[in-house]
């Protein structure tokens, strides 16, 4: 037990004193060479285990994400699409796996006019969450309106499947997959 933490001393003082080291492209060449690093003599105080991530830093930054995504939504809302874009933005790239964020990305870019980009965020919220439900719907209603009648029809599908019997916008789903159906029947 006394060597494992004699190497563990002299491991995290090596680390130590690499990580305070001027980085080489920093320092003029004449000075950029260091002494060797001295080995410490291990103390009779256990060393703590290395742990995870403080939790209260990851609970900040899951707010801040939640904030931004509250912001945005509420941009949206307002009409003030740039603003919601910007917002949203920052929100995907705190939290790049977060499927909400990507669809009120997604939202928001193409109320701003940029539908490739706004198609290629929903496709990434459906990628990262397959079974969320207001992003398919999304996605289904762009790619409705570019005239991609089968693929929207899919994305349709999908969101009715996954929606709650109550949602709001079940019927208007029902009804346009109907328009589509009764259309493909005419052709």
């Amino acid at each position: 037990m006394g060597v494992l933490l004699v190497i563990l001393a002299a491991m995290g003082a090596i680390a130590m004193a690499a990580y305070m080291r001027p980085h080489p492209a920093t320092v003029p060449m004449e000075t950029a060479p260091t002494p060797p690093v001295r080995t410490p003599v291990a103390s009779q105080q256990p060393v703590p285990p290395a742990g995870p991530a403080k939790p209260s830093v990851r609970r900040e930054a899951e707010a801040r994400v939640r904030a931004l995504l509250t912001q945005g939504a509420e941009a949206v809302e307002r009409g003030a699409f740039g603003e919601a874009a910007g917002l949203l933005r920052q929100a995907t790239e705190l939290a790049p796996s977060d499927p909400d964020a990507w669809n009120g990305l997604g939202v928001a870019l193409v109320r701003l006019g940029d539908v490739t980009a706004g198609v290629d965020a929903l496709r990434r919220a459906v990628r990262l969450k397959p079974a969320h439900a207001e992003a398919e719907r999304n996605l289904g209603a762009v790619l409705d309106r570019q005239g991609k009648s089968g693929e929207a029809a899919a994305h349709y599908r999908a969101f009715l499947d996954l929606a709650t019997d109550g949602h709001p916008a079940r019927n208007d789903v029902r009804r346009r997959l109907g328009e589509i159906a009764s259309r493909k029947g005419d052709g």
